[in-house]
């Protein structure tokens, strides 16, 4: 009897584009290529810094948007590609240079066939013209996302280094969290009621290569979470505003 084939573990993002598909919606690309008129699948995708904008420079440092209606998506581990059509609404869009959310960005229309930035952004677009401008107008905020573990079995020593190991019991947890498009901390009470925190969406995003492996476990190297280290975070963060 042929052994059956293991089914992939789906990530948030899965989730996320399955429920968008046919909406018109927002990614942020870290490479392209448009959709030719005979449907023939491009030899490869450019990246978005190389994109020559109408004044002749390059993006290069910008971020670079597509918008469009979701046909298609596709996930090679951390690789996420998406196809485009040409949107069927929001004929007064924005096409090209332009300030998103108070800072200076790029934004084209479908249709394309688009690589997905890390982390995953992804938003549907609105369909009134007056909101579809008013989100673009939108502050920027910064966000953080807590997950939040109580007791002494989350945390174990290795015996090699006696560094403490936090064990991802499912891959799709650890997808998630490093697709964020905000800091994720992870908090662990023990059981004497002491907290400690450590930021890991940006410690899978090493690990992992941007998704491209699978990591099973956290070397968790967490800080107090008391009153001074709050403080601490929110003075780095205002410092990158």
């Amino acid at each position: 009897m042929e052994p059956q084939p293991t089914q992939r573990p789906q990530w948030e993002i899965d989730r996320q584009l399955t429920a968008l598909i046919g909406a018109h919606i927002r990614v942020a690309a870290r490479a392209f290529a448009p959709v030719r008129h005979t449907g023939q699948q491009p030899l490869r995708l450019a990246p978005v810094r190389d994109l020559i904008l109408p004044d002749g420079s390059q993006a290069a440092v910008l971020a670079v948007y597509f918008e469009g209606r979701l046909r298609h998506f596709e996930r090679e581990v951390g690789v996420v590609s998406v196809w485009l059509d040409a949107a069927t609404s929001l004929e007064t869009a924005t096409d090209g240079p332009t300030l998103f959310r108070g800072q200076t960005a790029v934004i084209l229309r479908g249709p394309a066939i688009v690589e997905l930035a890390f982390p995953f952004q992804v938003e549907r677009l609105p369909a009134d013209p007056n909101n579809y401008w008013r989100d673009m107008r939108l502050p920027w905020v910064q966000l953080l996302f807590l997950q939040l573990k109580s007791g002494d079995s989350h945390l174990r020593e290795r015996k090699s280094d006696g560094a403490e190991i936090f064990t991802i019991k499912e891959e799709r947890h650890a997808g998630y969290w490093l697709t964020q498009g905000f800091p994720v901390l992870l908090v662990i009470r023990n059981a004497e009621g002491e907290g400690r925190w450590m930021e890991v969406r940006d410690w899978l995003k090493r690990e992992t290569d941007n998704g491209r492996k699978a990591v099973k476990q956290i070397v968790f190297a967490g800080e107090r979470f008391d009153v001074m280290s709050v403080r601490r975070w929110r003075e780095r963060v205002l410092s990158r505003i």
